[in-house]
């Protein structure tokens, strides 16, 4: 027959405190109703059991060698461990105990602390990816520290990303490999709220959208095996409000670095990024023994395109005549617009004349031909002058001269060059 509860025992039940008692072997023998309804047990469950396995893995020996020192005689006050709740959540909780040696059992009356906990874990994470979006890195570097974040305040053990602008996706990865089935929904998937995935290996992700400013966002959390504290939307929209911040900010870093260095119309290097990146293949060239060779390409009556036809029409001719010459060249050759109808190519490596020839008589053809695009794209002519390192100088201002002086060559010998301008 079960005894009848006294009232000393519903007083204690009473108590919005947990309240546990454990025996020398570290097994429990009371609990109230705080602590049972705290931790999702029945007290039948609770009793006779290692209170040990309910303890956080990471707070085990913290709380091992707290309960040898109230064993010893010494009360504790204030000690912080995390237990594991039954349905998967953890709570925290702040304990005073000591240890009654006439009973043989240990008396710990706690607090409460989930909540706080949490708001302490959102507050340090906000700061720590307020100072990943501060530092002075490009994105990658950026998104190392936003992995770093979500690892130490959640345990994340994994995360992607990936940013569409247009038809254009970048992909960002950190911790363990991230499956390919998960990158595929994080690139073609469109989401309003966080929702789980499972991909194909097993591994069990949290899908949450990414406000990225212009470009839209998608972020993938692996989850934890065991969560430093409840990981639930709220969590997951915070994480991503806080990512958000910090990618909009290395974005627009990178656009602004970018606007820079490129042009704004045809986004092809400026004269700036062609100094550096001439720089480079010259400091190679005499590295390794090659010859680069330099293309300077002037637009035939481009002035006349824009006079009689409009500005619009004339902006669609320099950007049909960027891709022209991006589609003429390698990846390593550099291709840059340096004026109003000026463009130059830098080919390098050891490119020979007959290499040189192909490619100016291959653009020329191409860009004679008018594109159907709206409204329909003018055929152009372009004059071409070529200066090779280091014969024909030994910077790029030399064979920007040297270029440029053979480029009105060909423009007078076709009867384009305005009078006065052809030179020697």
């Amino acid at each position: 027959m079960t005894p009848k509860p006294t009232w000393t025992d519903r007083l204690i039940d009473m108590l919005v405190d947990p309240v546990c008692a454990v025996d020398r072997d570290g097994r429990i023998v009371f609990t109230n109703a705080a602590y049972q309804a705290l931790l999702g047990y029945t007290d039948e469950e609770l009793l006779g059991r290692r209170m040990m396995d309910l303890i956080h893995p990471d707070d085990r020996d913290a709380t091992q060698a707290a309960a040898r020192a109230i064993m010893a005689g010494v009360p504790v006050h204030h000690f912080r461990n995390r237990y594991l709740r039954r349905d998967g959540g953890v709570a925290h909780l702040m304990w005073s105990a000591r240890w009654s040696e006439a009973d043989g059992v240990r008396v710990g009356v706690a607090r409460d602390m989930t909540e706080y906990a949490r708001e302490e874990a959102m507050k340090s994470l906000a700061a720590d990816l307020a100072m990943a979006g501060l530092d002075a890195s490009p994105l990658a570097d950026g998104w190392q520290g936003i992995r770093s974040a979500l690892a130490r305040h959640l345990a994340i053990p994994a995360v992607a990303a990936a940013i569409r602008a247009g038809s254009r996706s970048r992909v960002l990865t950190g911790g363990a490999a991230a499956p390919a089935d998960l990158l595929d929904r994080l690139v073609h998937a469109r989401l309003d709220t966080p929702t789980t995935f499972t991909s194909a290996d097993g591994g069990r992700w949290w899908c949450v959208p990414l406000p990225c400013g212009r470009a839209e966002g998608m972020l993938a959390l692996a989850s934890p095996a065991v969560p430093p504290i409840e990981i639930d939307d709220d969590v997951l929209g915070f994480v991503a409000h806080q990512v958000g911040a910090v990618m909009r900010a290395k974005l627009l870093e990178e656009e602004l670095a970018a606007a820079a260095l490129h042009d704004a119309l045809t986004g092809l290097p400026n004269r700036r990024l062609l100094v550096d990146r001439t720089e480079q293949a010259l400091a190679r060239a005499d590295r390794e023994g090659t010859m680069p060779v330099l293309l300077f390409l002037d637009l035939d009556g481009f002035k006349l395109i824009n006079d009689r036809l409009g500005h619009a029409v004339g902006d669609a001719v320099l950007t049909h005549t960027a891709r022209v010459l991006i589609a003429q060249v390698r990846d390593t050759d550099t291709v840059a617009r340096i004026g109003g109808d000026e463009f130059v190519i830098l080919l390098d490596g050891s490119a020979t004349d007959g290499d040189v020839e192909d490619i100016a008589e291959s653009i020329a053809r191409s860009l004679q031909s008018p594109v159907g695009d709206a409204p329909p794209v003018p055929a152009a002519r372009v004059s071409i002058g070529s200066a090779r390192y280091p014969l024909d100088g030994r910077s790029l201002a030399e064979l920007l001269d040297t270029a440029d002086r053979r480029m009105y060559l060909d423009k007078a010998r076709r009867g384009c060059a305005p009078a006065g301008t052809a030179q020697a």
